[in-house]
Formats: structure tokens, C-alpha cells, sequence
């Protein structure tokens, strides 16, 4: 008690300004380390994201090149069919051909067999007339086929191009970030990955 009234009013003071300088270091530390802990957890949390996003963005590549593929297959393999049944006509057409010249053969040969050759000449025609029929009728189906494919591959371009501009525009809310690349262009490029695909198919079929 007798140290305590010896102080002067001076040092009473800056004793007093170092316990509160002290105080308020207390408090700015403790505030320090709050901010520390939710930047620590908004760092898990976007590692969290990126990761569940980066999985999610493999599977949908696994899926879309399996579906490509799947997709590019069935119409290589419908376009097969399609030149297998141009070239049954043809066969049928050089058959028709020959027909027509064994025909003539006949009716110079002999007029008495004009009337056979006119049965076999309505039998052939109506043969031949059946057969194109049957290969019409197969083709219009194969062409109905190829026409839904094709359909199921421009609603699957449609949905990669939003989805990409989709991802694109959530990450940009949610963490701006620079880019070259705009929403529209990567959604143009979605919609237009699979162009070369479809050029392959056709001056490589095999």
C-alpha cells in the first residue's frame, strides 16, 4: 500500500495506458485468430467445392466421350446398312440389266417364244418392283433411325454448350476470377464439339 501511494499521477497513468494497450492487444489478437479460423474454413470449404466439382466434371467427360462413341458407332454402323442395301440395288438393277438383254436375245432369235418372255419379263418386273419396294421401306426406316440419332446428338451438343456456360457463369459468381473466354463462346464451343466427329464419320467411315 505504501508502494502504491508513492507513485506519482504519472506513472499511474501510463500504467493504466499500458493495461489498456494491453487490452485492446488482447482483443486484436483474439479477432486475429477468429479471422484466421473462417479463412481456414472457407479454404476447406472451396477445396471441398473444387474437388466435388472436378469429380463431377471427370464423370460427365467419361459419360459424354462414352456416349460419343456409342453415338459415332451406331451411325457408322447404320451407314454401313445403308450402302449394304445401295449396293443390293445395284446388284438388283445389273440383274435387271441382264434380264433385259437375255430379253432381246430371245426375241430375235425366236418369235415363238415372245409370249414366255413377256410372263418372265412381268414375273421380273414384278419381283424387281417388289424388292425396290421392301428396300424403300427398309431405307425410309433406316432413315427415320438416322434422323432420331441425330436428333439425340444435337439435344446432347445443346445441353454440353449450358452446361458449360452454366459452370463457367457459377464459378464466376461465386469466385470471379480473369478469363479470355466469355459464357457465349464457350457455350458455342459446347454446342459445336462434336462437328468433327461427325466430318470423320464421313471421310473415314471404316
Amino acid at each position: 500500500m505504501e508502494k502504491s501511494q508513492s507513485l506519482t499521477p504519472e506513472v499511474v497513468a501510463i500504467l493504466s495506458e499500458i493495461r489498456e494497450q494491453a487490452h485492446k492487444y488482447n482483443q486484436a489478437f483474439e479477432t486475429f485468430q477468429t479471422l484466421v479460423s473462417e479463412a481456414e474454413a472457407l479454404q476447406k470449404h472451396s477445396d471441398d467445392y473444387f474437388e466435388r466439382l472436378e469429380s463431377k466434371t471427370l464423370r460427365l467427360a467419361e459419360e459424354f466421350q462414352k456416349t460419343s462413341e456409342e453415338s459415332v458407332a451406331k451411325v457408322n454402323a447404320k451407314l454401313t446398312s445403308i450402302d449394304h442395301i445401295f449396293h443390293e440395288l445395284e446388284t438388283i438393277q445389273a440383274v435387271k440389266a441382264s434380264l433385259q438383254t437375255l430379253e432381246d436375245t430371245f426375241k430375235k432369235n425366236t418369235s415363238s417364244l415372245a409370249g414366255v418372255v413377256e410372263n418372265i419379263k412381268t414375273l421380273v418386273i414384278r419381283q424387281v418392283e417388289k424388292e425396290t419396294a421392301r428396300l424403300d421401306r427398309k431405307i425410309n426406316v433406316l432413315n427415320e433411325e438416322h434422323t432420331e440419332q441425330l436428333g439425340r446428338v444435337s439435344r446432347h451438343c445443346l445441353a454440353t454448350g449450358l452446361l458449360s456456360r452454366y459452370v463457367f457463369a457459377r464459378m464466376q459468381r461465386d469466385e470471379p476470377f480473369e478469363s479470355e473466354l466469355q459464357a457465349d463462346e464457350l457455350f458455342a464451343a459446347g454446342v459445336l464439339h462434336d462437328l468433327g466427329l461427325g466430318l470423320l464419320s464421313v471421310l473415314d467411315p471404316g
